[in-house]
């Protein structure tokens, strides 16, 4: 599978920040890459120092 857009984490990314729980960026990007149903492999394609799939979530 292909990484998913910026665009299309956005909604996603919005209704867990919605949901009224405290969520750590880290637990936030683990259960965005299970709903768009990332591999091993596509969780751990590298954008610098950071994965690409955790920078599109909200890294820096």
């Amino acid at each position: 599978m292909t990484l998913p857009s910026v665009q299309s984490i956005v909604l996603p990314l919005l209704e867990l920040a919605g949901d009224g729980e405290t969520w750590r960026r880290s637990d936030a990007v683990e259960v965005r890459a299970e709903r768009f149903e990332l591999t091993e492999a596509d969780r751990q394609i590298m954008s610098g120092r950071l994965t690409r799939f955790y920078r599109r979530v909200g890294g820096h």
